[in-house]
């Protein structure tokens, strides 16, 4: 329920979605902890976000889950109960729940790294998005903090989460490689 509890998605992560984290947002509260209070969780405008979007202050849950050596780290959310969700992706200043919190930057004019089911999830459809980590700034073996909470902030439910590396890591292990034969 803040990000100091946030549920572990273990590592190394799978290269799909095969392996999902059922979570919650029944009996969770808005959080407010560890330098986050409502200015820093708003995702904005540049998120695709409306400007009269209201959802961001609702009742959320934390996962946290380690950037794959690739660089590369996907997540994926389904519903359940739970009508629409969102999330928001985070780092903390030194790479644990006591830091201060800031949205991964976005690419191009986004100023933060967010997903919105049916709003800018790919295909609207449940929120969902792979990331290039590295290149906007979170380094491989950086802790990443999934913030998610229920877009419309009308209800409470269960949902769907996994956390994947989009791209293995080549096997240069030789003694675990195939020879090729002519």
């Amino acid at each position: 329920d803040d990000p100091c509890g946030a549920t572990v998605i273990p590592s190394p992560l799978p290269n799909n979605c095969a392996g999902t984290i059922s979570g919650t947002t029944a009996g969770s509260t808005t959080t407010s902890v560890s330098n986050l209070g409502i200015a820093p969780l708003v995702p904005n405008i540049a998120c695709s976000v409306p400007a009269n979007y209201a959802g961001y202050a609702q009742n959320d849950v934390w996962f946290q889950v380690v950037v794959p050596p690739s660089g590369l780290l996907g997540i994926q959310t389904t519903d359940g109960s739970l009508c629409a969700g969102a999330f928001g992706l985070y780092t903390t200043s030194d790479n644990t729940c006591t830091g201060t919190y800031q949205l991964v930057p976005g690419t191009g004019g986004n100023a933060g790294l967010c997903s919105i089911e049916g709003v800018n999830a790919p295909g609207g459809t449940d929120a969902g998005v792979v990331i290039n980590a590295a290149a906007l700034g979170v380094a491989p073996g950086s802790t990443v903090f999934i913030r998610y909470w229920e877009r419309n902030g009308t209800e409470n439910g269960d949902f769907q989460i996994c956390a994947y590396d989009p791209i293995p890591v080549p096997n240069d292990n030789p003694c675990t490689t195939t020879l090729l034969t002519a």
